[in-house]
């Protein structure tokens, strides 16, 4: 069984990723040590790129009767057929299209949701971190930037901004990106 071998490494690249990520969302999902959660994702994403590289051997020593050795010659009339396809390159093949369509898709996404972000960015002025918008309606951070709506009361932009804060300082839109 010959595989492709961007099909093979992908492949097993999904499946390091989806063991660690069955592990997070069964059994980390809800605890709340960030550190750790955080950890145990980045070496699973760098886990599911690295491992399926690592390749390993083992050899099997069978026994072989001395019949089982000896020549048979035969002569078979060979016919040169067209290189055609196996179904299982045409499925390999078609999972390799696949998955580059739906990467291009998420990039674009992310770029196409990033527009009015960094539109907002250029736009704002002064040296501070803060920008009051009236584009966005829910508050969030963004690299070093928190985006507050102007419509929030002065008691909420103070719970919230402790709280984007801790996001800014620990760069949790790291973690969102990967």
């Amino acid at each position: 069984l010959t595989m492709n071998p961007l099909f093979d490494y992908l492949l097993k690249s999904v499946l390091w990723l989806c063991s660690f990520y069955v592990v997070y969302h069964f059994l980390l999902r809800k605890e709340t040590f960030c550190k750790f959660n955080r950890f145990f994702l980045l070496t699973g994403i760098f886990a599911s790129l690295i491992m399926p590289l690592i390749v390993v051997y083992h050899t099997v020593y069978t026994t072989v009767s001395i019949e089982d050795t000896l020549p048979v010659i035969t002569t078979i009339p060979t016919i040169q057929a067209e290189p055609t396809m196996s179904f299982r390159e045409i499925i390999q093949n078609t999972a390799i299209l696949l998955y580059g369509i739906c990467l291009a898709f998420f990039i674009i996404r992310t770029a196409i949701n990033l527009t009015p972000i960094l539109k907002e960015i250029r736009k704002h002025q002064g040296n501070d971190a803060l920008i009051h918008t009236r584009t966005f309606s829910s508050p969030f951070s963004f690299g070093k930037y928190i985006f507050i709506p102007e419509s929030l009361s002065e008691q909420e932009r103070e719970l919230i901004l402790a709280h984007e804060y801790t996001h800014t300082n620990e760069l949790h839109y790291l973690d969102l990106w990967l």
